[in-house]
């Protein structure tokens, strides 16, 4: 079996990606409870277990005489050590120490050198004060808030995003667009599966009239999600999926993390969408005389094809791979959304705050203004002829 390479820290004190290598350590190390030689196997393993440390410290009548950690702990119990029993003759060799005022790279070097788990950090008087981890040295002290459950849409502009009480990129005409541009696009493919299936050849190839209401749904629907591929819009929902998962993982918002995140997201409309889809065609196919129990059936099949379904359509039809310009305006909008959230924690949005805020009502709108247009123009262009409205 091959074994992986050892990983080096030269050069890793340059890295501006891992500030803390450059500050002292004495800035971010965590304090300690140190360990009595005299302690119990009961109270030590207690103390070990909160800290939440791989090791602690155990202190002898002239200081620092060695550590207590969890591998040293399992051999003494396997070789019948009672939990009243002293630490002294199950503590591990003392690991290196450095001053708290020394780099971060020097501790990562101590710790690769001498292939233990952390170092102990001193103060100017000589005594243990804390110790130091690989986690201690890229985890950031304090994290900002940032809300747990993060929304958002697409828009032609950019990626537009909300936790229900603050925003982030895109929004207002943005969202209308959206709403304009799917419309369009719906009505574009029912005017070609009009067309498609207009002409006399229907009747001469015996097609019914249910079979071709059944192809025209069929074909508009495909033409419909064929025109959401291609347009830079999937794109776009693309990175707006990675960028609310790299918010809700706690990541960094910077382009190598971004593109990594997964292109489907679990609650995505586009899964709701699958489910009525499914739930329509099954409910309303003429496969049984019993409505009871098709419906029964359908309700069914949509639970438990609903997210597999969504999941495929998203990542076949409604997302694809964004280019780094759509991944950087997914970044745009997360960081103004986390620089909002920040300002306002503690604000809690009424529920008509929340849907106003989601975007729903804009897009609806922007929708609903093609629609009116394109049904006016059909009453005067016969091209348009198929999409006529009766407003009177």
């Amino acid at each position: 079996m091959l074994s992986s390479p050892r990983p080096t820290c030269l050069g890793l004190d340059q890295r501006m990606d891992f500030p803390k290598l450059t500050q002292p350590v004495g800035g971010f190390f965590r304090p300690v409870e140190t360990l009595d030689v005299a302690d119990s196997v009961f109270v030590a393993a207690g103390k070990l277990r909160g800290s939440g440390l791989p090791f602690l410290p155990v202190a002898g009548p002239e200081g620092i005489i060695g550590i207590l950690d969890q591998a040293h702990l399992s051999l003494a119990l396997g070789k019948g050590c009672g939990p009243l029993d002293s630490i002294e003759f199950i503590i591990a060799p003392v690991v290196p120490s450095i001053a708290a005022f020394e780099p971060g790279a020097k501790a990562l070097r101590l710790m690769e050198d001498r292939n233990v788990p952390g170092v102990l950090v001193r103060d100017t008087e000589d005594r243990c004060i804390g110790i130091v981890t690989p986690a201690d040295l890229i985890a950031q002290d304090l994290e900002a808030p940032s809300p747990r459950v993060v929304g958002g849409m697409a828009t032609p502009f950019g990626v537009y995003l909300t936790n229900g009480s603050v925003k982030g990129g895109a929004r207002g005409w943005a969202l209308v667009a959206t709403g304009a541009l799917l419309s369009s696009l719906h009505l574009g493919a029912t005017l070609v599966s009009h067309y498609a299936y207009e002409g006399e050849w229907t009747r001469r190839v015996g097609l019914g009239d249910t079979v071709v209401e059944t192809l025209f749904g069929i074909t508009t629907g495909i033409l419909f999600l064929v025109g959401l591929r291609l347009l830079p819009l999937a794109g776009i929902h693309a990175a707006e999926h990675m960028t609310v998962h790299a918010i809700e993982r706690g990541e960094p918002l910077v382009p190598e993390v971004v593109q990594r995140m997964p292109r489907v997201h679990p609650r995505c409309g586009t899964n709701f969408a699958a489910g009525l889809m499914i739930f329509l065609v099954v409910s309303s196919t003429p496969w049984t005389e019993d409505r009871f129990f098709q419906s029964l059936v359908a309700l069914l099949l949509t639970l438990v094809f609903w997210r597999r379904v969504g999941s495929f359509l998203q990542f076949w039809i409604t997302t694809k791979k964004p280019n780094r310009r759509q991944v950087e305006l997914g970044i745009q909008a997360g960081r103004e959304l986390l620089q909002e959230f920040q300002s306002k924690p503690n604000f809690h949005p009424t529920g008509l705050q929340r849907f106003v805020n989601s975007g729903i009502l804009q897009v609806i709108g922007g929708a609903f203004a093609v629609t009116i247009l394109l049904a006016l123009l059909a009453q005067i262009i016969p091209f348009l002829a198929p999409l006529k409205v009766d407003f009177w």
